[in-house]
């Protein structure tokens, strides 16, 4: 992760256009130099993670916007699982547990639940957050690759947070963002509004495979009676993976469009990202200024 923003800035200033792993960037200043030197060079600047091309996620954007779940009152949304090191890995990558690395679950896993509820719901305004430590070490046993050695490693990077988010007038949304959750049933993402609900997928996206559908639940305002309903029920070949991001980057860049995951919308989470870092440590509700 704390590579990304040399890379990126190294190829937005020889005039290339950028699709960049997530994060854009492990500050939100680098992310707006990012942002900028994109537009003074007229490039595309598109970040993973693209999963507001999920269906999942559009579908959800879209009957919001077409009004069929009123006003969002809140939203819950995991961005977590088990960490780096517990599950079959091709490489070592318990780097992800290290500070000095950009490490820690917000730039592994919370940017997919804030490139979500913000893709839904747009930019948010203010941040609150709690952040902890808590297991200060990590076993590394099942990476595979020849002649590795299981090792126990010190973590300096906290691994379990929760924030919260506020758009004003009585919109929130609580994400948790950690390497403690070893496994979930419970909905991945939940949408409450004054006119419907719409819950996606459940545990850890995007490794949810073969769960429940996108559900919305409403009284008789569209459906014309009152209840749970399968409004997208199969992923089928419209089902999401990682590598649509680049395909529809390449496909804007053909086009002239700017891509859904824009570089701006990732400046946004970035900005989400530090803000919420600062508040666990001063305990202060702090703004966001960024948009997308």
């Amino acid at each position: 992760h704390s590579m990304h923003f040399d890379v990126n800035l190294l190829a937005i200033e020889s005039g290339k256009s950028v699709y960049s792993k997530k994060p854009l960037a492990t500050t939100f200043a680098n992310a707006d130099i990012l942002v900028k030197k994109a537009n003074e060079r007229n490039v595309m600047l598109a970040s993973a993670p693209a999963i507001v091309l999920d269906p999942l996620v559009s579908e959800t954007k879209k009957l919001y916007d077409d009004g069929a779940l009123g006003k969002i009152c809140f939203a819950r949304v995991h961005g977590s699982h088990e960490g780096a090191s517990l599950h079959g890995r091709y490489y070592d990558n318990a780097w992800y547990h290290k500070k000095s690395e950009g490490g820690g679950p917000l730039f592994d896993t919370g940017v997919y639940a804030l490139h979500t509820v913000t893709g839904v719901l747009g930019p948010a305004k203010r941040v609150v957050a709690f952040s902890s430590l808590c297991r200060p070490e990590r076993y590394v046993g099942f990476v595979w690759q020849d002649e590795f050695e299981p090792y126990t490693m010190k973590i300096d990077a906290d691994d379990n947070i929760v924030l919260m988010l506020d758009w004003g007038g009585g919109t929130f949304a609580q994400v948790d963002s950690s390497h403690c959750m070893l496994a979930s049933q419970g909905p991945w993402a939940e949408f409450y509004g004054t006119e419907g609900v719409v819950v996606s997928g459940a545990g850890e996206a995007p490794r949810n495979e073969g769960v429940p559908p996108l559900q919305i639940y409403q009284e008789d305002v569209k459906f014309g009676k009152r209840g749970w309903f399968k409004v997208y029920p199969g992923r089928g070949e419209k089902r999401w993976s990682i590598e649509q991001g680049v395909e529809t980057a390449i496909d804007c860049m053909r086009e002239g469009r700017k891509p859904l995951n824009s570089g701006e919308h990732a400046r946004h989470v970035v900005e989400i990202i530090e803000r919420a870092r600062e508040s666990a440590e001063s305990g202060e509700i702090l703004p966001l200024t960024s948009t997308f």
